[in-house]
Parts: C-alpha cells; structure tokens; sequence
C-alpha cells in the first residue's frame, strides 16, 4: 500500500507523486511528445520488457535517432511484426486510433496477393481472429485455414449410432472370444472399413456385422465375412457357411419381394 507523503493528496495523486519520486523514472518531455511516451512504454513498462528491444534503445535520444522515421506529432511507434521486438527494421509511425488498422502482411490466396485487412473488407471477417491465426502458422497452415479457420466436421446421429454400434460389436467380439480362449486380431479401424461391403450371403446392405467363417475359431481378420443381422441371426450354428450361401439367395428373394410389398402400399395410399 502507498503511504500518503501529503495527507491532503487523494489516493492517485500521492500514486503518481510516488511514481515520479522513483529512482527509474524518466519523466515527461512535453517538448518531444508521444515520441517520449512511446519510448517509455517501450522501455519502462512490463510489456515493453517482455516484447524486447535493442540495448542501445534505453537511450531516448539513441532511440529516436534508429526509428525517427516518419514521426510526427501525436503518431505512436508499433512493430510490423508483432512475433518480433522493436528494432529499426521493425518499428513505424501511426496516428493514435489507427495501430490496427496498419498491418502491412500480405497473403496470399486463390492467386491474389492483399494485405490482411484488406482479405478481412473482402469477405466481412473479423481481422484480429485472422491475425492471430496468421501467426501461428504451425496450426493453420494454409491461406484458406488462415482467413476462414479449420472447417469442423460435424457427424449426423446416424453417424455417431453407427460409429458407437461398430465399437460395442468390436469390443464383444473381443470379450467374447477372451472368455473362449480363442485368438481375436480386429481393431476398430479395419471393421469399420470392413462392414462397408454388403453381405456375403443375401447382398444386403444395411446393418451389417461380422460372421465367422469357422465357429470354432475366433474373430480374426481371415475368418470373417461382411454379414447382415438376419443371416447371421439365421445361421447361427445351425449351418455351415457354405450352406448359408444357399440359404442366403432364398433370404435375397424373400427381401426383395417384402421391398415390392411396401413399395405398392406406399404407391396405393
């Protein structure tokens, strides 16, 4: 807490009187204007500090003589690059008001080269989110994931459904062929490009799982089949599976006659 030298100052004027008691402070040089207070900002300040700058900057007038530039009274001093310190190369003048509206980084994209803020008036976006992904590069890689960001894909709930049913099928094929002994190589990635393929048995293709070839060996990659609900449910251990191939072309005809069925009811009502 800041001790009051005057008891008849208010808490901010004994605030500032105590700042300008420092041994560090600079002062104010009205004379040299926002020049003086950009460069202490620069200097003083712990932003300042942590962005960086030359060691020969902690002179003002060494400071002024590198960025003078194109100073005039009442511009403040910015970087072009806000990844990097101040230095010559990377300091410029702006009038008050308009430091964000100066970014001179250009991109480049569907084979026009424009700044930043110009991109951001083309297509109505918000101009510090494309800064901040402008900077890291490491993320958003390319023009469009730059200006736009990342697309998001959103999967459909009957996406999801089928993504959690191919997962539950997986795991109880792995838990049911542990509880036999028997040998299981599946992972969720192969079933999941596996059930795509229509069913061996009836050419069906929705709701598809895995039948076992040999029902006395386990769930591995070369003794599954691409099977329906029905056929599996079907066969069971009550045939071969060269005897569901049978079963299966009978199974095809009684589908695609229900198909017709409902098809015609569908047409009448």
């Amino acid at each position: 807490m800041t001790k009051k030298i005057n008891p008849n100052l208010t808490k901010s004027e004994a605030l500032i009187l105590s700042w300008k008691n420092r041994k560090d402070y600079k002062g104010y040089d009205r004379s040299k204007g926002s020049s003086f207070n950009s460069w202490r900002s620069i200097v003083n300040t712990k932003k300042g500090k942590l962005i960086g700058y030359p060691e020969e900057g902690k002179d003002y007038n060494v400071f002024m003589a590198e960025v003078q530039g194109t100073w005039a009274k009442g511009k403040i001093c910015r970087r072009y690059d806000i990844t990097k310190p101040y230095s010559k190369e990377n300091c410029f003048w702006t009038e008050k008001g308009t430091e964000n509206l100066w970014n001179l980084n250009k991109l480049i994209y569907n084979g026009e080269e424009k700044t930043l803020l110009e991109w951001c008036k083309i297509y109505n976006l918000n101009y510090n989110g494309v800064k901040i992904r402008y900077y890291r590069k490491e993320k958003y890689k390319t023009p469009e994931e730059i200006l736009f960001g990342k697309k998001i894909v959103v999967k459909s709930r009957s996406r999801l459904k089928r993504e959690k049913s191919i997962v539950r099928r997986v795991q109880a094929y792995r838990l049911r062929d542990k509880h036999k002994g028997l040998k299981n190589d599946l992972d969720i990635n192969w079933v999941r490009e596996f059930v795509k393929q229509p069913c061996i048995y009836c050419g069906d293709t929705e709701d598809i799982g895995l039948d076992r070839i040999d029902n006395t060996k386990g769930h591995t990659k070369d003794n599954v089949v691409p099977c329906c609900y029905i056929c599996n449910t079907t066969r069971n251990t009550n045939f071969t599976h060269e005897e569901m191939k049978i079963l299966g072309r009978t199974i095809e005809e009684i589908k695609k006659c229900r198909l017709k069925e409902q098809n015609s009811k569908t047409n009448t009502e």
